[in-house]
């Protein structure tokens, strides 16, 4: 099998358009910085450094600055590629450099967008390393058959019967945002946090599990049971 080569896509900043006026973009930095200071308790930098560090960045500096981020970004996102068929494997990181989405993640077809934020930002590699499993949790999702998606569907519903949900929460986790994972949005949520945990913090998880009900760890289990190859203990 030819190796994917994962190429990476710089995405301009959108409040630095030439069409935006200087007062426009001042009122917009005005209104996300006070969006930041609502969730103050949960950033890693002060809402003005994070905003500062957004203003000071050019595409330039960034690849120069976060080349060994960059770097192992494809090569864990190659690792975990050969996990899925070619028609689905991600080709391209495009690094979303737009204080307005801020901590954002997704993927579109092959394409991976990650927010500059996990490099400029939170500069720390387990963080991006999670950020990247859970993403390559929603592909996975994907590909269930309408049968085993049902199946997994009723079990998030159970493991809200069950108030399970704070278990699967990326946030409460080392090496993870502190914004990360809302599990009891979807079943799609739950499934890549619990890609996420099981496969990149499979210890930390399990030590979690000792402390849950044991009339409950069976749903846990059940769960489990779709994101790894061998049963969870």
């Amino acid at each position: 099998m030819t190796r994917i080569v994962v190429q990476i896509v710089f995405l301009a900043l959108i409040t630095g358009s030439c069409s935006i006026s200087t007062l426009q973009k001042d009122l917009e930095e005005r209104r996300i910085l006070e969006q930041f200071r609502l969730i103050e308790i949960l950033l890693p930098l002060p809402p003005d450094s994070i905003i500062a560090r957004y203003n000071q960045y050019d595409s330039t500096s960034f690849y120069r600055e976060h080349f060994t981020s960059l770097q192992f970004a494809g090569q864990l996102i190659d690792s975990l590629n050969a996990g899925f068929p070619d028609s689905l494997q991600i080709d391209t990181v495009a690094i979303e450099h737009s204080v307005e989405r801020f901590g954002e993640a997704g993927r579109q077809r092959k394409i991976l967008l990650l927010s500059s934020a996990y490099f400029t930002v939170y500069d720390d590699i387990t963080i991006l390393r999670s950020v990247i499993y859970h993403e390559f949790g929603h592909l996975a999702y994907d590909t269930l058959s309408t049968e085993r998606r049902r199946e997994f569907d009723s079990l998030w519903v159970e493991a809200g019967r069950q108030a399970l949900y704070y278990l699967f929460h990326d946030a409460e986790y080392s090496g993870n945002t502190r914004f990360g994972g809302h599990p009891e949005d979807s079943p799609a949520e739950i499934f890549a946090s619990a890609f996420n945990l099981l496969r990149n913090q499979p210890e930390e998880f399990r030590s979690r599990l000792l402390y849950v009900d044991e009339r409950n760890r069976s749903t846990v289990r059940a769960l489990a049971s779709f994101v790894l190859p061998a049963p969870l203990p």
